[in-house]
């Protein structure tokens, strides 16, 4: 048996392991999982009631699966894969369900997957992986939301809920050191300021550490990173009718950047567990570049709820401002002769961005509150520029400069019909009109002799009808089954990494869209102890973007439409209170993918490529957490401990498959003791318990490879009332 079937034999066993004892032991007392109410269609409901591919994630679970920011939430979701590539950590790469959006940094870039932040879209990769604190909840929502939410949603929405203030105060303060000289800070405190009337919050982080790499060429220890990041909410309590909640958010991120280790691949196909690394280790890079990130942000958002009895009118009002700044070598440095090191290719780039969006909505209730209904309109504006400073080696390039606009318009319904008491029809459809501007200038060609510079400009327009239909039906009280078919869309765009290229600039892509059929099952057996959720999914992507190699002296690249693309997949989703004190959780994603039809001038056709980027045929979690009181003490004390094992299965970085990226896993765990009432506890926290140390990207495009972080500890104390 390969270490592939291994594993997932193991992963499968744990499961149907969980599922054996809760039903072993469901004669004992009497115990049930909590309820978990999302939003994921827009309106408050329980999960199990949701006909959605959904996964929540409550304040507890957060805690205990130590997700600390958005790049570690990919572990706790079926077939999503999150990881920080070739910008700086406060920067991500996304893959869900065989879509990928492979270029984070630049501000070209859109994510495939949206991300909001208490309801308001961000329109930027750059910043999103925020560092959670003062959460209520997080819903990733699996498979394209084009009908609700939208633009670039082809390929599901991560929505981050902050914890607003009511009329119960709190105070939640906690302090940690770890590994690499790791500290940090969290703290919120909230409740009324005028009683029945207002009510808010504070929150606050931060965090520093030394970091985990070591640069030989320079003999210092290199990727230390400093964060800083504050919210206030403000909440109107005054009315039943009517809701008011104002926010505002700041954060700044300094660190080292991204710092690869210099690195070549052995093996037919090449693959990362043959790596060689240039340096003897994974974690040593030998650029005399000083790579380096720093992101400020802030935004302020104006969400308005009012009831009128017959319809509930919402308005969701925000602003965002930007500016990200990341410097890295993406070879990791040479060594041209026995101790003397210098850079490979060196980039600068500096962006600045604001964008404003206002989205209103009329929902209701009515025949008989057998139709369930919503209509909205929503609108995004954004502007932003890069400047992008490149040099090989010693030589420097002319600049690369942007100058972007987009307007986005959005009109959008949807009416969910109560058939029968078990049967209900969904319908929905949503337009989307994207208008997007670039001025752009770039060095025509490379070494050559005078350098000029080319002029670009561009203004192209997509749009797109997103229609959904589908069928829910309550097989009983405890079990739903639905299906749907619905479409997806992602806008096209301007190509931002053509080196000293000027028609690669100048070339835009068109939008990828997608048709999907889903069906699924959401059910709570054994008295509501045994939770457990299935999807299975056949996407067909048309126009798919891909991220390709132009041209490798240069490190050229162009977003191409590569052609059409075909993912089928299974989720499985299970959770189980064995016990009072004991629940066990994981999940399971299963796909496999092919090329339809490939365009024969693009990168994967003339790579014979075979298999879509970042999509691996098995992802999964297994895990467990525990609590017991221990009243023999006579202190009113409480025990919790658990672990969680992740997996991801063999696949492909980038498009051309290139390197193989052999399976890794992570195992993480923690050990609490604390007061029974939670008032007080201190928790000793390990990711990667094992040390596995392993290349997460790796192509033969560039020498410099992507790892995962070594094992790391945490102790930290935390007081709550």
């Amino acid at each position: 048996m390969d270490r592939n079937s291994y594993w997932r034999t193991c992963l499968i066993g744990s499961l149907a392991s969980s599922v054996l004892l809760a039903t072993l032991d469901s004669a004992a007392q009497e115990i049930a999982l909590e309820e978990i109410i999302v939003t994921a269609e827009r309106r408050e409901a329980d999960i199990q009631d949701t006909p959605v591919a959904v996964t929540a994630l409550t304040a507890m679970t957060l805690e205990n699966l130590q997700v600390a920011n958005t790049i570690e939430l990919d572990r706790t979701v079926p077939n999503l894969s999150i990881r920080e590539l070739t910008a700086n950590p406060s920067t991500f790469n996304i893959s869900l369900r065989g879509n990928t959006e492979s270029v984070g940094g630049l501000s070209v870039s859109e994510s495939n997957v949206g991300v909001y932040v208490d309801d308001i879209y961000r329109g930027r990769l750059a910043g999103a992986n925020l560092t959670f604190n003062d959460i209520e909840r997080i819903e990733v929502l699996r498979g394209p939301q084009g009908t609700l939410y939208g633009r670039n949603t082809i390929a599901g929405a991560i929505k981050i809920v902050s914890r607003k203030p009511r009329d119960e105060s709190w105070v939640d303060i906690s302090a940690g050191y770890g590994d690499w000289e790791h500290t940090e800070f969290k703290g919120s405190i909230g409740g009324p300021i005028v009683e029945d009337t207002w009510a808010a919050s504070f929150s606050l982080i931060y965090l520093e550490n030394e970091g985990y790499k070591f640069n030989r060429a320079i003999g210092e220890d290199v990727g230390a990173m400093e964060n800083v990041a504050a919210r206030a909410i403000l909440n109107y309590l005054g009315s039943d009718t009517l809701d008011i909640t104002l926010t505002a958010f700041f954060a700044a991120d300094d660190n080292d950047g991204y710092i690869p280790s210099p690195t070549t691949y052995g093996g037919s196909p090449p693959t990362t567990s043959q790596a060689m690394f240039a340096t003897g280790n994974i974690y040593t890079s030998q650029s005399t570049t000083p790579s380096r990130g720093k992101t400020d942000q802030w935004s302020i958002t104006l969400n308005v709820s009012y009831d009128a009895g017959a319809f509930e009118f919402r308005s969701i009002t925000g602003y965002m401002d930007l500016e990200d700044l990341f410097r890295a070598d993406f070879t990791g440095g040479r060594e041209f002769a026995p101790g003397v090191y210098g850079a490979g290719f060196d980039r600068t780039a500096l962006a600045n961005h604001d964008q404003f969006t206002q989205e209103f909505q009329l929902l209701g209730t009515t025949a008989g509150e057998r139709l369930d209904w919503l209509a909205g309109l929503f609108y995004f504006t954004e502007a932003g520029d890069q400047v992008i400073n490149d040099k090989f080696g010693t030589f420097p390039l002319l600049p690369t400069n942007f100058d972007l606009k987009t307007d986005s318009y959005a009109v959008f319904g949807q009416l969910s019909y109560q058939w029968n008491s078990r049967v209900s029809i969904v319908g929905g459809l949503r337009y989307t009109q994207d208008s997007k501007s670039m001025d752009a200038s770039i060095q025509d060609g490379l070494f050559v002799f005078p350098v000029t510079l080319a002029e670009v400009s561009l203004d192209e327009d997509f749009s797109s009808i997103s229609p959904k239909l589908g069928v829910d039906v309550q097989l009983n009280d405890d079990t739903l089954a639905y299906a749907y078919v619905a479409h997806g869309f992602k806008g096209g765009g301007f190509n931002g990494l053509a080196v000293g290229n000027p028609l690669v600039l100048a070339q835009p892509y068109n939008e990828e869209t997608v048709w999907t059929l889903e069906g699924g099952v959401k059910t709570d057996l054994l008295d509501n102890r045994l939770r457990l959720n299935a999807a299975v999914f056949y996407n067909r992507y048309d126009d798919i973007q891909m991220t390709a190699i132009i041209d490798v002296a240069s490190f050229s690249f162009a977003e191409q439409n590569v052609g059409k693309a075909t993912v089928l997949g299974l989720e499985v989703e299970a959770s189980a209170r064995l016990s009072e004190g004991l629940r066990v959780f994981g999940n399971l994603g299963f796909m496999t993918d092919k090329y339809d039809e490939l365009d024969p001038l693009s990168s994967a056709a003339q790579n014979n490529a075979a298999d879509l980027p970042s999509t691996p045929a098995v992802t999964g979690m297994v895990g467990f957490s525990y609590e017991q009181p221990l009243t023999a003490s006579g202190a009113d004390l409480k025990l919790q401990f658990g672990a969680d094992y992740g997996y991801v299965g063999d696949h492909f970085g980038e498009v051309t498959n290139s390197v193989l990226v052999d399976a890794y896993y992570q195992l993480n765990a923690y050990v609490a003791i604390g007061a029974d009432d939670d008032r007080w506890q201190l928790r000793l926290a390990g990711k990667n318990v094992t040390d596995e140390q392993d290349v997460l990207f790796g192509s033969t495009a560039s020498t410099g490879s992507t790892a995962g972080p070594p094992r790391f500890w945490l102790l930290s104390a935390r007081l709550r009332y």
